[in-house]
């Protein structure tokens, strides 16, 4: 696929050129700033499967920021670069309308398939949203799409690309057997979306039936150096599927020439795809073989489960150094996450599954979590699922696929009522903070509060009367249980007190006046029941039906007087 003129004078004047095509011809386009050393190149790994087949690794948003950063202007419309001129490239074509980072297509719905979920497409979809759509469908990582289309045909850095780059934009079923090692494309394969969200497709199925490609993963491979056997190869042992997913696509390795002159040329029997794909990879998103050092602790555990059978993995990203929640490590793996607290002094291990993508979502060792207490204990079955956080337990409801997180204080009680066997059950929301102190949190059986002044059990009745007495800002959260008295009830808060004065009825006591109230059965006697609120300069006042009690923060006193009175004193 060769590139126009503009690209090597564009290469020449930048004084270093990243080669970018096909395995079989040289690309030349302007090198991306602080392009990757070849020194560190391996042909056995040239990048590790946990960033390689993450396909959650970029958003749209992010994926369109990239593109933005890499053409900041489009020469398209421009004198010299007008929509629609003739150009030549892998034959006659012409000027696209847009550059990438612009670019839109109809993109059709696909079904979910063995090797991809469902897409679900949309009229004038951007690239950005079909490159971080199609990556999280496939599970191939959007950089990965990234650097294909860069490698196979400049689409991310060039600022004026054609109608045949974005036919061709993955080179999916487009095998260099044309005239002149030009590319002889399958015509039903071309299209922007129908290019990456096959080649993605392709990626997975490589993966899939690793056995049933020339290249395999965990075994030594001869590869050659150029498509010419004359120019030889060598014995490779291929460490991961990515790696081998790669020279699937490009069968062939850089040769020392290659390798030698970073993104340059090498000699004739050099090849540069997957050389392109490393330099790329690396210059754009950081390593492409992750930094597998562990700390003593994540060791420890890693060690152990090892030994006990299981093996985590290899890592998806290198060791995490946490600040938050007293310090310490965190390392993702193919099967699952360790953490090693400070302040614990402890490391534990989870596996992947859904409780350690909640846990990641709530942010991991930083998150409001905290790092793990404990590993996972337990049988789902007998609904007693769970593990231990820094800040709270996550328990699982096997019955309808459920999984919450309590904090600490919310566990605790959960906990002395009987757990899940209790008459709260299982939680069905996350935990609400109103403050550092005060937690709500809604289970099958009611909504249980904590607060440092104790705990309590609202039903949906109660819950909505708390919330038409104006909830957490004007009555605080209930602190006990329902308490009988002269017939009715009341329930203490963290401001004061709701008295039940019927079955519907309830009516907020502010704290100082409450006390009074509730001290003996014989202030109902004297006082009646609560009926409302009275606003006082300087103090409360809440109207009873004998009369009003007032009460002063400053003296900390509490009065009762009759309605003659009272009048008489306001």
């Amino acid at each position: 696929m060769k590139k126009r003129i503009w690209s090597v004078l564009m290469a020449a004047l930048s004084a270093s050129a990243i080669v970018a095509a096909s395995a079989l011809v040289v690309v030349a386009h302007p090198a991306p700033a602080n392009a990757w050393s070849t020194t560190d190149f391996k042909p056995s790994n040239i990048i590790d499967d946990g960033l390689f087949y993450n396909g959650n690794s970029m958003s749209v948003a992010e994926v369109q920021a990239f593109l933005n950063k890499r053409v900041p202007q489009c020469w398209l419309g421009r004198a010299g670069y007008e929509v629609g001129k003739p150009v030549t490239w892998n034959g006659p074509t012409k000027l696209a309308s847009k550059c990438t980072r612009d670019f839109t297509t109809t993109t059709s719905s696909r079904a979910a398939n063995a090797y991809c979920k469902a897409y679900t497409g949309a009229p004038n979809e951007k690239a950005a949203a079909i490159i971080s759509k199609v990556g999280a469908a496939c599970g191939i990582s959007p950089k990965v799409l990234l650097v294909m289309l860069e490698k196979e045909q400049s689409l991310i850095t060039d600022p004026w690309p054609n109608e045949n780059q974005y036919f061709m934009a993955m080179g999916y079923a487009c095998p260099d057997s044309g005239p002149g090692g030009t590319a002889a494309c399958d015509p039903k394969q071309g299209g922007f979306f129908q290019q990456v969200y096959r080649a993605a497709w392709q990626l997975k199925v490589y993966r899939a039936h690793s056995n049933s490609y020339s290249y395999k993963p965990l075994k030594s491979n001869y590869i050659q150096w150029h498509p010419s056997q004359s120019c030889g190869g060598s014995n490779v042992y291929i460490e991961n599927w990515a790696t081998a997913a790669l020279y699937i696509y490009t069968p062939y390795q850089p040769n020392q020439a290659a390798l030698r002159a970073g993104s340059g040329t090498g000699d004739k029997c050099s090849s540069y795809g997957n050389r392109n794909f490393y330099i790329l990879w690396n210059s754009w998103f950081g390593a492409s073989v992750i930094d597998d050092q562990m700390s003593p602790g994540i060791r420890q555990v890693f060690d152990q489960a090892l030994a006990s059978g299981f093996n985590y993995g290899k890592p998806l990203s290198a060791r995490r150094t946490v600040s938050a929640n007293g310090g310490g490590f965190q390392m993702e793996f193919e099967n699952g996450l360790i953490t090693e607290s400070k302040v614990l002094g402890k490391s534990f291990g989870i596996l992947r599954g859904w409780m350690m993508d909640a846990y990641l979502a709530a942010g991991g060792a930083e998150g409001s979590w905290g790092f793990l207490a404990s590993g996972i204990s337990g049988v789902a079955a007998d609904g007693n699922y769970r593990a231990a956080f820094q800040h709270g337990t996550t328990v699982y409801d096997p019955k309808n696929v459920v999984m919450q997180h309590m904090p600490t204080k919310v566990f605790q009680a959960w906990q002395k009522r009987g757990e899940q066997n209790g008459p709260l059950g299982f939680p069905t929301q996350g935990a609400y903070r109103h403050a550092a102190a005060a937690v709500s949190q809604l289970f099958q059986g009611g909504t249980l509060m904590v607060s440092g002044g104790g705990n309590a059990v609202l039903n949906a009745t109660e819950l909505q009367s708390w919330k038409t007495l104006g909830g957490y800002a004007a009555v605080g959260l209930v602190t006990g249980d329902a308490v009988a008295f002269g017939g009715k009830s009341y329930r203490p808060t963290q401001k004061g007190g709701i008295v039940q004065t019927s079955a519907t009825a309830h009516v907020f006591v502010p704290a100082g006046i409450f006390e009074r109230f509730v001290s003996s059965e014989a202030t109902v006697q004297s006082w009646g029941w609560p009926v409302s609120p009275i606003k006082l300069s300087g103090g409360i006042g809440m109207k009873f039906q004998n009369g009003n009690a007032v009460y002063s923060s400053t003296t900390g006193v509490a009065a009762f007087m009759q309605t003659g009175t009272f009048d008489k004193w306001v």
